[in-house]
This record gives C-alpha cells, structure tokens and sequence, in this order.
C-alpha cells in the first residue's frame, strides 16, 4: 500500500516540479544552492543498472543524451525533483543514463527508448515497468490559464498528494483534473489538458444530468446555466405532489441514460414552481404531464398528456428526425379590419409573405413600455398608409407566438421588420424608433428616445 501512495505522490509532485516554470524565478537562489550539493539524481549505466533497480522498490530512470536540447532543459528541474522526493517517506529515487554512450546502447534498446528524453519507472524491481506519462509545461499552462478565467465561478487547486483527496488512491495513475460536485456521481476526472477540452469538461460536468426546476433554491443557480445554455433543451413538467410522479421521475431518468451522448439538456419542472417557463412557451397546466423540447434554432416540439411509457419512444423519435415542431399560436382573428393587421403564427405567411405588398411589422409584448409609447404611433401611420394598397403595417406579440420565420423568430420587443414587395427576406429595422409623418410620409427620429437595452440570458419571467 506504501508503494501505492509513493505513485500517486510522484506522478503529481512530478507534474508541480517539472511543469511549473511561473516558478522558476522564484527558484533561482534555490537552484544556485543546489549546485553547490551532491546530485540527488542517480547516475546509472549499463554495470550498475540492475543492481540500482533491484535495490529500489520505485525508482525513475530518464534516458537522455548529451546532445539532447530538451534533456538539457530538463536537467536542472529533475535535479530539483530529485531532491525534492528524496524526503519523501519512504524517498523516491530518480535516476539517468547516457543513451547516447555505446555501453548503455543495449540498455536502451532493452526498453525501448526510440526519443530523447525518455522517462521510465521501475516498480518491483524491475517486474513492473510503465513510462512516464506527467504533463508537459504546456497542459501545465493550460489549466492555469482556464483556472483564472473561470476562478469566479469555480474554486482551482492542486496537490501533489491525490491520496488525500475523495476517492485519491491508486487508481490515479497519471496527472488529471478531478471535479468534485455535489449531485449526480460526486466525482468526476478528464486527463484532456487542451483549454478548449477543459472548459467543455467543467462546463458539460458543473450541472445535474437532469436540472430539478421547483421552489428549492439552492437549484436555481443550475436553472441559470441551463436557460442560458445554447444547447437543444429537452423538458418534462408535470405536478410533483400529486399523480404517478417517482414512475414518470424513474422513466425520465432512465431516458437520460439512453440518450446521454445526444447534445440535449434535461429539465424536469414542478407545475406549481415552473408558471414562469409555461407562461413563457406558451403552455397550459391542463397540458401536463408534457414533455417539451427547443433545438437549437428554437423550433419546439411537444408530447402533452404524455405518459410515463411513452418518454423514451418520443425522445427517439425526436433524435431520429420524425417530430413536427410546434407552433404556438393565438388565434387568428375573426376580423382584421383596423389600419394596424394582427398577425399570429397561423396567418403569419398569408399577411406578411404571400401578400405580395410592402410589409412593416411590429413585434411587441403587452407589458413592455416601450411597446405602449409605439403603439398611437404607429396606428397613425398605419392610418395615414391605410390607402396605399401596396402597403402593409401589422403586429405581432413575442414572446407568446412562436414565429415560423427563422430570422423573425429571435427578437427582442418593441423591434421592427420590413419586408418590401420585391424580397421575401425580412429586414430588422436598425437605430430609434422612427415616426411616419402625417404629412410628408418622410421620417424622423424622435428626439430623446434611445433604443431600449436588449435583455440577454434571463429565465423566464416572474423566476
């Protein structure tokens, strides 16, 4: 068991001495010290190389050669590791020889050395060999480098004693990064020191499998992350407190099992906590339970009354492409008559797109100030336009309707978009809010009115 704990203890104070050169500034009177003393590392060849590896029950051997520019970098810091594990209890012994030298070719033969330098530990006196696999200085960097761009959010560390750590034994068998949670399996490890890598492995690591969404706040952090996630999202909501809800929760956790190497993320919501996220996508309590997933382009699609069997089939039929995206809709208006047109999900095509006229539609949202201050302006524009027959000027409610129209359908209210007759492309209308003059048709800017700030990253209203 001793041996056990000298590995771990010398794969990471090995990857701290060898793969710290932020250190090295500091290290330098130390370095001039050291000089001064006997080697700590041993130096072996091919009469001695038996006798040292049968006397030590765990020694490091690096096979170098004198012309070598990397041995020559590596040297000064394995002298420095070398006396640092020595006052380890029980001492790790580190060792060299001259590849190069025609009398130790053989040895490196025996073991394979075909680069220089190459890092290799006897255990067992010589019954074990395995080679050295520490991280080079650059995967050192990397995790420095996610650690101080992500510290705010997350708390970095490093040891050179993985025994001390929850679940540190022998099985870390080579320097990696350990996660520590307190959901789902606890622990979790990656050995991908690339800083791309790293942050996709905090990120997909740092929340639950399945987000609960209910009143508990210490959930709510996790909510966060999964709203502001770009990332398909797939939902059940059903009541927690009445109902079949440990068969649907076993179902659902089951499913995620299934498909957990999809791009999806799950939710699984309280009806009762959940009212923002249904008043957001437009979803009614008599629905439930329903399963509702949004993809990466928003499109949606839903399973209501949806049954505790029937989670995984549907979930495949998504991930297999069979699934109609719904649409949310108000309904179409019975009659449209006024000089501003209502347009809805369901007559978005025939009003705006298939009309063949100029088109200036508004999106809004009843509750938005700014959307109320529009409002008389553009009526009287719509009213002074009303004879132009070519001309259209409509609205439509966001966030309540989906729109069927990708590059309409990301838009923050009050927002504004023309279609003229000759495209059918949709053009956002940039800069303040514009009045239509009543008599001239030209436009002005009204004086004063900035365009409201546009809100990013937020749950749904009224969390």
């Amino acid at each position: 068991m001793a041996i056990c704990k000298v590995w771990i203890s010398l794969l990471l104070a090995l990857a701290v001495v060898l793969s710290a050169p932020a250190a090295r500034a500091e290290e330098a009177a130390a370095a001039e010290e050291a000089a001064a003393a006997p080697e700590a590392v041993l130096t072996l060849h091919a009469d001695n190389f038996d006798d040292a590896i049968a006397k030590h029950p765990f020694i490091l051997v690096e096979f170098y050669a004198p012309w070598c520019g990397h041995c020559k970098s590596l040297a000064p810091e394995y002298e420095k590791a070398a006396q640092l594990l020595s006052k380890h209890d029980p001492a790790i012994v580190l060792a060299k020889v001259d590849a190069n030298d025609e009398k130790n070719k053989p040895l490196a033969g025996k073991y394979e050395v075909q680069g220089f330098p190459t890092l290799k530990i006897f255990r067992n006196g010589g019954k074990n060999i395995q080679e050295y696999k520490g991280p080079r200085e650059t995967e050192f960097t990397n995790f420095l480098e996610v650690a101080e761009k992500l510290r705010s959010d997350y708390d970095f560390g490093h040891t050179v004693h993985a025994n001390h750590l929850p679940r540190g034994d022998a099985a870390v068998e080579r320097p990696l990064v350990r996660l520590f949670k307190p959901f789902d399996e606890l622990v979790v490890d990656s050995k991908d020191f690339d800083v791309s890598a790293l942050e996709k492995f905090i990120e997909a690591s740092s929340t639950p499998k399945v987000v609960t969404f209910d009143k508990n706040p210490d959930n709510h952090p996790y909510l966060l992350k999964f709203f502001q996630s770009n990332a398909p999202k797939a939902m059940l909501f059903l009541n927690f407190s009445t109902g079949p809800f440990e068969s649907f929760k076993k179902a659902y956790y089951g499913a995620v099992e299934e498909f957990s190497g999809k791009d999806v993320k799950f939710l699984i919501g309280d009806i009762e906590a959940s009212q923002g996220a249904f008043q957001y996508f437009g979803l009614k309590e008599d629905q439930a339970p329903l399963i509702l997933i949004q993809d990466s382009d928003s499109k949606k699609f839903l399973k209501e009354q949806v049954e505790a069997g029937q989670i995984v089939a549907w979930l495949k039929d998504y991930f297999d492409g069979k699934l109609t995206p719904f649409r949310k809709s108000e309904p179409i208006p019975e009659a449209n008559n006024e000089p501003v047109k209502v347009v809805v999900a369901d007559n978005v095509h025939d009003v705006v797109f298939k009309s063949g006229k100029n088109v200036l539609i508004e999106f809004y949202a009843p509750w938005c100030g700014h959307c109320k201050k529009l409002a008389p302006i553009l009526d009287e524009a719509a009213a002074t336009l009303q004879s132009e027959e070519d001309v259209v000027i409509a609205k439509m409610t966001r966030p309540r309707m989906t729109c069927p129209v990708s590059s309409m359908s990301r838009v923050t209210p009050p927002s504004t978009s023309s279609l003229p007759a000759e495209r059918r492309s949709p053009t956002r209308a940039a800069g303040r809010p514009m009045r239509l003059s009543t008599t001239s048709r030209r436009t002005r800017r009204l004086p004063g009115r900035r365009r409201p700030r546009r809100r990013r990253n937020r749950l749904p209203r009224s969390l």
